[in-house]
Order: C-alpha cells, then structure tokens, then sequence
C-alpha cells in the first residue's frame, strides 16, 4: 500500500471523495476531519483475578437507570440548527446496509463489514439504525429538542438524483417533515452537489421543493421563502441565475433565502454577486479552510454585514474521518473532553450571530456528530456520557438566546 502525500491545500481534499458522497461527478461532501477522544478503543481487561466471593446472578439485577433526562427541555428555535443525514440503511429495513459500510478510500477500496467494523470511529447509541424508521427519527427528534436545535438541515437530491451509495435521499423527506411537525421542530434543506449541478439546475430543484413540501408546516421558512443551504456552491457554474435572467427565482412561488458554502475568502464576493442571501462554514475542522479558521469570524461577519447578508458560522465537537479516510490525519481534530466544542461556541457567539449551524448531528463518518454514542468493542464512548454533546449544545443555545432574538 503506498501512501498518500500529505494535502497542504484544503481545496484539493474539497475535490476529492468525500467521505460519504464519493467523487465529485457523483456526490460530493467533504468535510474536515474530526477527532475523538485519545484512548484505548479496546475492552478493558481486568488488572487482577476476581475476589473469590458468590456473585449475585446477573439475570436477576435490575437494569441499569436509564441516562438522567433534563426535567425542563430548552425551548427550540431558529437561532440553533443541526445538519442532518438520512441516509444510513440496515438489512432489517432496508435489506442491506447503507453507509455504515462505506467505502475506505485509500488504496485498498475495501468497505467496513458491519457490524465488525463501521465507517465511523464511534457507535451509535441506537445501534446500527435505517433512516428509514419512523422511530428513529422520532428519537433524533427528541434528542435535537433536547439539545435546544430548532431546525433540522437535511441533506437532500432531488428524486431523479442518487447520492454516491444510491440511497434516495429525497425518499425521506416527507416522512422527516411530518416527524419534525410532530416534535415542534423546522426543516431546512440542505442541497447537495450532483453531476451537472448548476445555478438554473438549482433553480429547477427548487421549482420541485415547493410545489412538493411548499405546503408542510414543517418547512423552514424566512422572511417567507424556503431556506435552501447550497454544499459546495461555489463549484456550481451559473450561480448567479439563481436570481438574475429568466431562470431567477425572485419574487416567484419557489423564490428561496440562499445560503452558500464559504470555503475561501474569495467566495464571500461571489456569493454577494450571485444574490445569495447568507454564507456559512459547515467544516467543523477549525483552520482546514478560511471559512471554518474561527479567527477570521470577526472579518467574515463584518464583511457579510456591510453586504447586507446574514454570516452563519458552523461549530463542531471534532472531526475524525480516519476510518474512511486513513490518510488525512492532517485535518484530524480530538474533542479533548468537549473543550473543543465550548471554543468553537465561544468564537461563534463573539460575532452575535443570528444563526449558529452545528455540524452535525449525525455525520458518523467525519465523527463530527453530537448523537449520543455508546461504547462497543474498539468503540469508545464520550468522556462525559452519552448525551454529553446534546447537554452542551442546549447549554451553548441557551447562551445564543440571550443575545438575539428569534425570528418573527
């Protein structure tokens, strides 16, 4: 096997598989990589023989106590949104697995063997689950609530689009929508990129999104329009007919409030051109681009003002993408016991955003997710306990509402 060579720029990891997606022509999503706590993965062994006393039968204890639940749950709200994945499939729903098998990009091209291994360097607390079930989807609702995030960024295609593990992402969305009503949560969508993507394609997407979803209570919404986060707008060429020509989008039913990727600095004056609304960061690996580096929010915020636009800096607890990614140690960041997180949270509220994104709450693959995790063989737990991330991110919420108001 031979080995990579170490990538100094971000934009030539941006072109290449993303960890779920896979190529660019396919689906592409490359996101930093994150760490995860620095210890043992394997299961403890004992130091010294057992006393030689009766053990009382295991059958008959009672089950643990279930984790402590907040007896107050904050109160979700825009301010708080968490990217979301609804594409991992198990063979009980799906008949096979999805994405828990990802490919290993490196040179072998071999994929995880659940549930031996998984493309992940933890394990769900709720196992190895479909995105299918409306149970579980019940659950992330619940856990997003409890976590104070008040809309749910889910990525999506449109239905003649599959993403790189050809599972139907747009398949999903009805039944999330009506479980996100249920639970008081918003849906905004996260559009990703495809072969032939382009500001018009984009356009035609959205022409899709309201006349399917445009009536759902569940549907985010400001000032009145779809919210629509664009991945990687800048490679999508045409950008600007997004609002300019005949294939513009304002004033028209699928008119939509534009948020686009801020990789490089220079991407800020092409989003303003192109007539998007917001820009935001989504890396969670903090310095892999100029626009996840948290010591350039000041510049970026300011800038975004005097352009009339809203900034929506993106914060993560890590990022470890080695299981899928072996080689790019480089972009690793560790959780250091959720010190990392608290930083990013620090830096983003510093520029009194209107809109905090977290990545993620599910993105396993680049270990960014705040989902509660449980420790399993090689797998470990988070050093606080399971839901260590959702009580942190309603803690950090719960700051961000003392500085702004929610939307009206």
């Amino acid at each position: 096997m031979t080995t990579r060579p170490t990538i100094v720029n971000p934009m030539a990891i941006l072109e290449k598989a993303h960890p779920h997606h896979g190529p660019q022509s396919e689906v592409q999503h490359i996101q930093p990589s994150i760490p995860v706590a620095q210890e043992s993965r394997g299961v403890p062994q004992p130091t010294s023989d057992p006393p030689a006393v009766q053990q009382p039968d295991p059958a008959v204890l009672p089950p643990p106590p279930p984790p402590p639940i907040p007896t107050t749950l904050p109160v979700p709200d825009d301010r708080v949104q968490a990217f979301y994945y609804p594409w991992y499939g198990n063979p009980t729903v799906d008949k096979k697995y999805f994405h828990w098998n990802h490919e290993i990009f490196d040179d072998s091209h071999q994929f995880h063997k659940p549930p031996a291994s998984i493309g992940s360097a933890y394990w769900p607390e709720l196992g190895l689950y479909s995105s299918a079930d409306p149970e579980i989807v019940d659950k992330h609702m619940e856990m997003m609530k409890e976590g104070g995030i008040g809309v749910v960024v889910v990525s999506w295609l449109p239905p003649r689009i599959t993403e790189t593990q050809k599972y139907p992402l747009n398949d999903r969305m009805q039944m999330i929508l009506d479980r996100a009503a249920a639970h008081g949560l918003k849906v905004a969508v996260h559009h990703e990129p495809y072969e032939g993507r382009s500001g018009p394609s984009i356009a035609t997407d959205l022409i899709y999104l309201q006349a399917t979803y445009g009536a759902h209570p569940a549907l985010y919404r400001r000032e009145g329009r779809i919210v629509l986060y664009v991945y990687d707008s800048y490679a999508a060429p045409n950008l600007g007919a997004l609002t300019k020509g005949t294939s513009s989008i304002r004033g028209k039913p699928h008119d939509a409030f534009l948020i686009g990727l801020l990789v490089e600095s220079l991407h800020l004056d092409e989003l303003h051109n192109a007539g998007f609304d917001a820009a935001y960061t989504y890396f969670a690996t903090d310095g892999f681009t100029y626009g996840s580096s948290t010591r350039v929010w000041a510049t970026v915020a300011s800038k975004c003002k005097q352009f009339g636009m809203l900034f929506v800096p993106c914060v993560g607890p890590g990022y470890d993408d080695r299981s899928i990614r072996p080689w790019n140690a480089r972009n690793y960041r560790g959780r250091e016991a959720g010190t990392y997180y608290d930083r990013m949270w620090n830096a983003a509220l510093v520029v009194t955003p209107s809109i905090v994104g977290v990545t993620s709450f599910n993105e396993w693959h680049e270990g960014t997710q705040i989902e509660p995790v449980v420790a399993h063989n090689q797998y470990p737990s988070y050093e606080q306990g399971p839901r260590q991330y959702l009580q942190a991110t309603a803690r950090h919420a719960a700051r961000l509402r003392e500085q702004t108001a929610p939307q009206r």
